[in-house]
């Protein structure tokens, strides 16, 4: 029921060449405190995050595509299949000059989120959108050409790394759920209208103001961000820790829209009972 399916990086490496070099780095945003951001190495913690990807069938075509995450190397790969043939036909990596810390994949599958980390400290999100690649001719594609929009790009306190990040399905691949790494807070950006906007969803300082306060979100930040379609729920976004004993975040959007959000945390025995593990209360994706 989820929309990513996990698959292995196999083949040669095919660098595309470096991306994001250009991209304007907004700067350092004044605050009143002496913080500063994050400027590096890698943290382990994002180091630890498993290999993996989403894969789409592009609706009304005959081509599935395939975006995964290297995180250690900064590479994002797609990959994509022509369904007629049955085989990989266009092969691409990104080579990012920043370390990435989060991905999340379009809902038609024609583009992704990518946040990472700059050498200046600042926390970038760029979104890349392309087409399907031209019909092959002799196995070989033609030229696949990309586009790219740098969203949010800034060094705030309390928005330093993404640590986990999902499209807000229901809303046309305009809004995303994140989560922050440095303050665990939860936000939603739109970027309907760029410069980006962000929105305050759930925080466990309730000094914020956020939409729903959750004072189990102290605990530590979470890498993995789900998207399930539950029966009765509806779109079930589902942040999970790899800590045994911590809470699990889950962020439910009944009418489907991304308009109006619920978010509670459960702990194991809310979680057993609340029927979210249960396989049998989720259906397919329409």
């Amino acid at each position: 029921m989820s929309k990513i399916i996990s698959f292995a990086i196999c083949g040669s490496a095919v660098v595309a060449g470096l991306v994001g070099l250009g991209a304007r780095a907004s700067g350092t945003e004044p605050n009143a405190q002496s913080w500063e951001p994050y400027i590096g190495p890698i943290l382990p913690d994002f180091l630890l995050q498993p290999e993996g990807g989403e894969f789409r069938n592009i609706a009304g075509g005959d081509w599935n595509v395939a975006i995964a995450r290297d995180l250690p190397r900064s590479v994002v790969v797609i990959d994509w299949t022509y369904r007629p043939i049955g085989e990989v036909v266009l092969h691409r990596e990104l080579v990012f000059s920043y370390w990435l810390s989060a991905i999340a994949i379009d809902d038609d599958g024609l583009g992704f989120l990518v946040a990472g980390k700059r050498r200046n400290g600042n926390t970038v999100i760029d979104h890349y959108t392309f087409s399907t690649p031209p019909i092959p001719s002799g196995g070989v594609t033609g030229a696949w050409p990309m586009a790219v929009d740098n969203i949010y790009d800034s060094a705030i306190e309390r928005r330093d790394m993404v640590s986990a990040m999902e499209r807000l399905s229901g809303t046309g691949d305009s809004k995303a759920i994140l989560q922050f790494h440095d303050s665990h807070d939860i936000w939603e950006i739109d970027q309907a209208n760029l410069p980006a906007s962000l929105s305050l969803l759930a925080s466990a300082d309730p000094a914020l103001g956020a939409t729903f306060l959750i004072p189990q979100l102290q605990e530590r930040a979470h890498f993995d961000l789900d998207v399930y379609n539950h029966a009765s729920a509806g779109y079930t976004y589902i942040l999970q820790s790899a800590f045994p004993g911590d809470h699990s975040v889950v962020i439910t959007d009944p009418g489907r829209s991304g308009s109006t959000l619920n978010i509670q945390a459960l702990d194991t025995n809310g979680w057993s009972l609340s029927g979210f593990g249960n396989a049998d209360n989720y259906i397919d994706w329409q």
